[in-house]
């Protein structure tokens, strides 16, 4: 819910600076109820995406080297802008947290059809047996822990099918956290 909340305010406070950041084409189609979403209510089928935060893709706005220029977003990276393995680990531990309460607390009807995220023309990825995609990058933010928002809504109702979150090294901790962890350092 808290994750869906932040979903919904970012969109309201910097949507087109989110878009362009990440460039997925969104080419969606408007589809018959029918086709497109269950009619029964389920609980919620979240995909985590770590392909940019793992390097696996390039994410041109993350911190990658101490004296790097990221002139679009007028930063220079220090040593604490880059994210470190063991945040990685933090993050992914702290989202399969997220994921799993929220699986077991929202019902949803269900995404019939896989969600196709194309970003660019020779990378097209292709999610099935989900509700919503996160895809999870770093970047340097300032005065923020992470920044997320929707990138990609069904038709039917609107509703978010994928998003994206940033994570801001600096402010990364080095331990996942979990809805029973009140350890605010």
């Amino acid at each position: 819910m808290l994750l869906y909340l932040a979903l919904i305010l970012s969109y309201k406070c910097n949507i087109n600076e989110q878009m362009k950041k990440l460039n997925i084409k969104q080419n969606m189609q408007r589809l018959a109820l029918s086709s497109r979403i269950s009619s029964k209510w389920r609980p919620i089928r979240i995909t985590l995406n770590y392909d940019f935060l793992e390097g696996k893709r390039n994410y041109p706005y993350t911190c990658k080297n101490v004296g790097q220029v990221i002139e679009e977003i007028g930063v220079v990276c220090e040593a604490n802008d880059i994210i470190t393995e063991k945040q990685i680990s933090a993050i992914k531990g702290t989202l399969n947290n997220v994921v799993d309460f929220l699986s077991h607390t929202l019902k949803v009807q269900s995404v019939l059809d896989p969600i196709k995220v194309e970003i660019d023309d020779e990378n097209k990825l292709e999610f099935n047996n989900t509700d919503l995609v996160l895809i999870v990058t770093s970047q340097k933010i300032d005065g923020a822990l992470a920044s997320a928002g929707p990138r990609m809504f069904e038709d039917t109702y609107r509703r978010t099918i994928v998003g994206i979150v940033e994570f801001n090294p600096s402010t990364t901790p080095e331990e996942a956290v979990s809805e029973n962890d009140w350890n605010d350092k």
